[in-house]
């Protein structure tokens, strides 16, 4: 058996002991490689998987004015406070602050008021951990704003 370090390439015995080769990538599904590994057939297949589950990533900076709630939250995201931080916290920032800077980002932060953030905090009400999570965070993303000015 000829053993394979390719990323996201899986080595396998079937029922019948021949040895199979798969591509997966945590998108649930997976597909089995043509022939011997390194074989034309089979590099041919792996790059043409690799170049179509390719994870779609931002193709840089989004273009929202200076100011804006959406430019603070990029500013935070690279930000040595937010870095600091454990990849846990990151990741639960994040998830509260993206979909509100999506949904918000062109508006100025000067006009951001108390009932803006309630309403933030009502509509994560079926969940009162991650409601009280949202004032937190746009606390402490506001402090940082007024820190940075």
């Amino acid at each position: 058996m000829t053993q394979v370090e390719l990323p996201y390439v899986n080595v396998q015995r079937d029922r019948d002991g021949r040895v199979r080769y798969w591509y997966f990538r945590r998108s649930g599904r997976r597909w089995r490689l043509p022939g011997e590994p390194m074989s034309s057939e089979f590099i041919t297949e792996y790059h043409r998987l690799l170049a179509a589950t390719k994870p779609v990533t931002a193709l840089g900076p989004r273009e929202r004015p200076a100011g804006s709630f959406g430019a603070l939250a990029d500013d935070y995201f690279v930000s040595p406070e937010f870095r600091s931080k454990r990849p846990s916290t990151q990741k639960m920032y994040r998830l509260i602050i993206e979909p509100l800077a999506d949904t918000h980002g062109l508006k100025p932060v000067a006009l951001l008021e108390r009932r803006h953030v309630k309403q933030w905090r009502d509509a994560r009400g079926e969940t009162p951990g991650m409601a009280n999570m949202v004032v937190r965070v746009v606390r402490m993303l506001l402090n940082y704003a007024v820190d940075n000015e």
